[in-house]
């Protein structure tokens, strides 16, 4: 078939924009890098493909495969809308840039006054950022209350950048302010190592020696540090060895780092400093964690204040600005139950519906899982549908998500059936801890130990345990008002809800029975790896690991109630709530601090 003139003008234009930001971010790449005695044919290999893939097969891919051209062509036509956009509004542009302006003006003046005027020192900072933040959530309520619920995915997107860039700004740019944050840092640098084999002595020190508890420094000591590390990251100095690190480094997992991997290489090849690289690659965390939120808050077409406030939880903003990997669990496992629900709502109103939808929530749950594999119970469900969901090609999609379990046990397993390292346990704890001998004690005890893991999860999934653990900031300190988070978010698993969804008695039992089976995997997990050999206590279960199973708990176990509720009126105070609470948080662990 032909294309006419216009058509292939059209596609010239997309290859020519796609091809100019491929080579862009190419030569950025290989700026990142830094050929040394440690880089081995194999990486020179490995870059000169992926510069060759960038430049050459993905401008083509992009504009030959329609769906993903039509993509690129909305993406160009952002740009001539939004010029479009400013000369027919510019009036009120500046209008309202005046005002934010004036607000911002008026903050600062009113914090010299105080801090120079009652406390007697220099200006609090951070403080400012806090009210200007707040300022700026203001005004972008303000625009949105007429479509606020609608447009919640946007509204989401643009707090949580602004709540997470906060922290970021905020924070110290190093290890030893979220749990484990060394190891975590420590697995992204090793993706980073993988394309030069370079590795500077500055990222070292930072994951051995563990530098500072920020939460017991002072503003001049932290700024010294920064100041330090920054000049010894200038002399380039390459590590010579590998990076020593309490627990192992690889593994299928390491996908989980790839985000913040690419902000530390991104800001490598823009030439920045080390702290303005460390910063950059937890700000590119809180992209991922924010945009695939988003995607699963936009699919809604109701529950999307449920979702969206649940995204915005302080612990979950905190994860998704420091290395971690639970930004990648939390956001994948909710976001894939989001498509989900959102496939059961078309189908209790008669729409038809889509079969990639469900194929995407079991893709984003099994990447959830990835990283810890105990969450996959949540995918169980997910074979459980009515037999008149699909209008067609029920067995592919019942193949498709079949593969996809299958292909996961089998690459998360496999590095315990070749390598029996695993069974000494994780002796970071101290003690007599042997994974082998555990599960043995299990196995010959089974009644003992369900007493002993009822004993624990009756207090553990105990809404008045968990629920603090809404703003609490790890060595930073526990927020206020948890009350608040966990009032709001049990009203809303009642009213922002379709009332014609998820009747079904079977599906819902089923649902809370793998919910409650994740929950048992995960305390099983860590009395295996960590508790002592037949220990009574179950150690280092932590309340965050509960948060990725909070959506699907909701979704099972509540039925919707009606109410006349102005949905945006409702999405206004709650995305006011969700900024108080967080706020909040910010304030108490990273102001009053200080």
């Amino acid at each position: 078939m032909k294309t006419d003139s216009k058509t292939r003008t059209f596609n010239i234009r997309n290859y020519l924009a796609v091809l100019s930001l491929m080579v862009i971010l190419s030569i950025i790449f290989l700026r990142s890098l830094n050929y040394t005695n440690e880089t081995t044919t194999i990486n020179t290999i490995v870059d000169i493909s992926i510069v060759i893939v960038s430049v050459v097969i993905v401008p083509i891919l992009l504009v030959k495969v329609k769906a993903w051209n039509s993509f690129v062509t909305r993406i160009i036509e952002l740009v001539p809308k939004a010029i479009k956009y400013t000369k027919e509004n510019y009036k009120a542009i500046i209008a309202n840039t005046a005002i934010f302006v004036g607000i911002t003006a008026l903050i600062l003046a009113g914090n010299w006054l105080y801090d120079h005027k009652v406390r007697l020192t220099y200006i609090n900072w951070d403080r400012v950022l806090v009210f200007i933040s707040i300022a700026l959530i203001a005004g972008i309520l303000l625009k949105f209350r007429k479509v606020c619920y609608e447009k919640a995915h946007i509204v989401f997107v643009l707090l949580a950048l602004i709540m997470g860039s906060l922290f970021i700004i905020m924070s110290p740019a190093g290890v030893g302010i979220s749990w484990d944050d060394e190891i975590h840092y420590g697995r992204t640098l090793v993706i980073n190592q993988l394309f030069d084999g370079t590795l500077y002595e500055t990222d070292v020190y930072q994951v051995q020696s563990r530098p500072i508890m920020f939460s017991t420094k002072s503003k001049d000591v932290l700024e010294s540090y920064e100041n330090e590390i920054n000049a010894n990251y200038e002399n380039q100095e390459i590590h010579d060895g590998e990076l020593e690190m309490t627990v192992d480094s690889t593994g299928l997992f390491q996908i989980a780092y790839i985000p913040g991997a690419l902000g530390i290489m991104f800001g490598r090849g823009l030439g920045l400093n080390y702290t303005s690289i460390f910063r950059l690659g937890i700000f590119f965390n809180l992209l991922f964690y924010t945009a695939i939120m988003a995607a699963g808050i936009k699919r809604l077409s109701r529950g999307k204040m449920l979702m969206s406030f649940f995204a915005l939880t302080p612990l979950l903003i905190f994860t998704a600005t420091t290395y971690h990997y639970d930004m990648w669990i939390n956001s994948l496992i909710c976001s894939g139950y989001c498509f989900y629900i959102s496939a059961y709502q078309d189908y209790v109103n008669k729409r038809i519906v889509k079969e990639k939808d469900m194929i995407i929530a079991a893709i984003m749950i099994v990447l959830g899982c990835i990283p810890k594999a105990v969450y996959c119970p949540l995918l169980i469900p997910l074979f459980f549908i009515p037999k008149d969901f699909f209008a067609a090609s029920r067995k592919r999609y019942y193949i498709a998500i079949t593969a996809s379990m299958i292909t996961i046990l089998l690459v998360l397993t496999a590095p315990y059936i070749i390598n029996s390292a695993w069974l000494t346990g994780d002796q970071r704890w101290g003690g007599e801890v042997n994974s082998g001998s555990q599960i043995g004690f299990i196995l010959h005890n089974p009644f003992q130990y369900l007493q002993i893991l009822w004993n624990f999860t009756k207090q553990y999934a105990d809404p008045s345990f968990f629920s603090p653990w809404a703003n609490y900031f790890a060595y930073h300190g526990l927020g206020p008002f948890p009350g608040v988070w966990w009032s709001v978010l049990i009203v809303l698993a009642f009213i922002d809800r379709d009332e014609k969804q998820n009747r079904d008695i079977l599906l819902r039992s089923i649902g809370l029975i793998m919910v409650i089976g994740a929950l048992v995997l995960v305390i099983t997990a860590l009395y295996v790896s960590i508790s002592e050999v037949g220990s009574s206590e179950i150690r280092g279960v932590q309340p965050r690991y509960i948060f990725p199973l909070l959506i699907p708990f909701f979704w099972y176990i509540s039925r919707p109630k009606t109410t006349n509720v102005s949905q945006n009126k409702m999405s206004v105070i709650c995305f006011a709530l969700a900024t108080f609470v967080y706020m909040g948080t910010i304030y108490q662990t990273l102001v009053l601090s200080y």
